[in-house]
């Protein structure tokens, strides 16, 4: 049976949905979870499984995005899609970039759905904007055949808009 393809516009309708007032409560829930397990059993999540179709492979980080977004402020509309590795370069505050190189070599290495998912909350918070549909989608794959594809992209869009002074000093 072969799965059906993710329209992935359909995650930012999502997002714009949590950020609805009147589900303030739901959004707060999903930012408490700690461990993807709990990300599993909570309403805003089923919604975006349904919201997508149901179509979920086991194997993909979907319970990541849904935590990690729970705990962003962006949005993509009236704004350039920019990825999030590439944001993760900006540099922000005193010339650096918002994320260290470290700290990004840290995220491509990570494996674990659980610390991959701190990870990501702390980085979301560090970033002002980011094209959200893209996330979704890069990340959806990082458990499936290991992410390469999306390591390869991210690192990609991370190093070629880094400086060139961290880019000598992450070597």
């Amino acid at each position: 049976m072969t799965a059906k393809a993710i329209n992935w516009e359909e995650i930012h309708t999502w997002y714009q949905w949590l950020q609805e007032t009147k589900i303030r409560a739901l959004k707060a829930e999903l930012k408490r979870c700690k461990k993807i397990s709990d990300v599993y059993m909570q309403p805003a999540y089923v919604k975006l499984v349904r919201h997508i179709g149901g179509n979920v492979d086991v194997n993909s980080f979907l319970p990541v995005i849904a935590g990690v977004l729970a705990h962003t402020e962006c949005s993509n509309e009236n704004k350039e899609a920019i990825t999030l590795a590439t944001r993760m370069a900006t540099k922000l505050k005193q010339n650096r970039p918002a994320i260290s190189p470290l700290r990004f070599k840290q995220l491509l290495a990570c494996e674990d759905e659980d610390k991959l998912l701190r990870l990501l909350i702390r980085i979301v918070k560090q970033v002002e904007f980011f094209d959200i549909v893209d996330f979704a989608e890069s990340l959806y794959y990082w458990g499936i055949n290991g992410g390469v594809k999306t390591k390869k992209q991210w690192a990609y869009n991370y190093y070629t808009n880094l400086s060139e002074e961290f880019l000598q000093k992450s070597t």
